[in-house]
Formats: structure tokens, sequence, C-alpha cells
């Protein structure tokens, strides 16, 4: 699941996202969406997206997300499952 949501959030940034201070800015964005893109329920997104938040990866906001560390979630979205 995290490197689902971490390929989905990387597209967005590429796709949607502009650039901010502190990272990247995804702008109306909702949990919802992400576990329609990502094919899990929202709560699953929501547990994931707070643990990618505490490890300093992104910032979650009303409706927006801050990627700070872009990079690190693309290796997230890229690396294999075990």
């Amino acid at each position: 699941m995290r490197r689902r949501l971490a390929g989905v959030l990387v597209d967005l940034a590429e796709r949607h996202g502009r650039r901010a201070p502190d990272g990247t800015l995804i702008e109306d964005v909702t949990h919802e969406m992400l576990a329609g893109s990502t094919g899990a329920a929202r709560e699953v997104v929501s547990r994931t997206l707070k643990r990618l938040e505490s490890e300093g990866l992104l910032r979650t906001g009303r409706a927006r997300l801050l990627i700070r560390d872009l990079e690190r979630l693309r290796g997230e979205a890229s690396s294999q499952e075990v």
C-alpha cells in the first residue's frame, strides 16, 4: 500500500504540483481521491499518510499536500516489496 500511495503522490506532484519554498504543493487532493486511485480504504490511506508525515516526507493539510522530499518519495514508489 505504501509503495502504491507513494507512486500516486509522485505522479500528482509531477503533473499538478507547484514549487513551494518547502517542497512541492499539491492542491485539491483528498484522502477519498487517493483511496480511489490506490484501491485502498480511505482509513488505510489516512494512516499511511500520517506515517509518511511523521517520517518527514510530506505534510498534510485540508485538501492539500506538501511533499517535502520528492526524491525520497520517488524511492519509496520504486522500492521492491519483500
